[in-house]
């Protein structure tokens, strides 16, 4: 993993904007930090946490159009994505985007906006407020889903090639500053795995929350106990629509005056109608199954073969957002009360 050191991030963010759209955290006017289009010109911000919102729409459309039928011919297109470079991309944010690259590796609609990206990330220093990642071991060191990853250190930022795009990047970036240097790779390991640990260690106890995904893992959480924590669900799929891994979607056919149109469209496995096949049956025909089921897709290690690890990354959102208080941490507290 070729390592540089950099002093500031203000030449570099200009250097990978020059040809990309930049989009980065910002604050926006009702205080709330989102992912956004930004402008090199900006002042480089950084802020402790994720962005309220994830990386997800911008390459798993909320709707888009799959096909149009016009009677005769099925016509398809792929969406055109200008270059982009994703900067600041936190280490449980980048977890789930290779959790998406994987479960989308073979569609064409995702992969033509994944294709076009640059993901610049950043390990955490701190904890975040309503992170865990150190649970579902997706941080606070990034190791996938990014092509760059950058390090705060003394003085400067260590900016490491995670893949060969990044490699390329970071040698041209080289070429065109006289004060970026090389770093030695055991060294530069040594002290990113330092700031890690050190991250890791200010978490503090996570036991309870650990009994928990124990628990769950085992089914050892009761159906009564799934069925009181569904009460308090209102199925309002903040959680499934801010989650950076949820990938459920529905599709539908709408007539246009172009033809029969293919729609597909954010859903969530959380609602009564996903699962509802056509005959009537429902595999999860209660609230409590379908939240059981939910948090087992997150928690199990049943489906790291498919997604590579852990469906949840311990980002926080759906804690921030729940109205009913029945996000991650909420669950895994209260299973590893039960």
């Amino acid at each position: 993993m070729k390592t540089v050191f950099i002093d500031t991030l203000a030449d570099f963010r200009g250097f990978i904007a020059v040809d990309r759209v930049l989009i980065e955290p910002v604050r926006e006017t009702d205080g709330v930090v989102r992912w956004a289009e930004s402008s090199p010109q900006r002042d480089v911000e950084t802020f402790d946490g994720v962005p309220l919102s994830s990386l997800k729409p911008f390459f798993f459309a909320e709707r888009e159009t799959v096909f149009v039928f016009d009677g005769t011919h099925f016509r398809s297109r792929l969406p055109e994505v200008p270059p982009r470079v994703f900067f600041g991309v936190k280490a449980c944010d980048a977890a789930a985007l290779a959790v998406q690259d994987r479960f989308f590796a073979e569609d064409a609609l995702y992969q033509a906006r994944r294709k076009s990206a640059l993901v610049v990330a950043v390990d955490c220093v701190s904890p975040c407020a309503g992170g865990f990642c150190p649970l579902t071991d997706s941080g606070p060191l990034v190791r996938e889903g990014a092509d760059l990853v950058l390090t705060p250190v003394t003085a400067g930022w260590q900016l490491a090639a995670l893949t060969q795009l990044g490699e390329t990047v970071l040698t041209a970036f080289q070429a065109a500053t006289q004060t970026v240097r090389t770093l030695e790779a055991d060294s530069a390991a040594q002290t990113r795995q330092a700031v890690g640990d050190a991250c890791i260690a200010a978490f503090g106890d996570l036991s309870a929350l650990a009994a928990g995904l124990t628990r769950i893992q085992a089914g050892g959480v009761t159906t009564e106990i799934w069925e009181t924590l569904a009460i308090q669900c209102l199925s309002c799929s903040g959680c499934v629509n801010l989650c950076p891994s949820c990938s459920c979607f529905t599709a539908f056919d709408v007539g246009q005056p172009q033809g029969i149109v293919r729609e597909r469209v954010w859903d969530a496995c959380l609602y009564d109608g996903f699962q509802r096949e056509a005959s009537g049956h429902h595999p999860s025909p209660t609230p409590g199954a379908r939240t059981a089921r939910y948090w087992f897709h997150k928690f199990s290690p049943h489906f790291i073969p498919q997604q590579g690890r852990l469906g949840c990354t311990g980002c926080g959102r759906c804690d921030a957002v729940c109205p009913g208080v029945i996000g991650a941490k909420a669950v895994l507290t209260r299973a590893g009360a039960c």
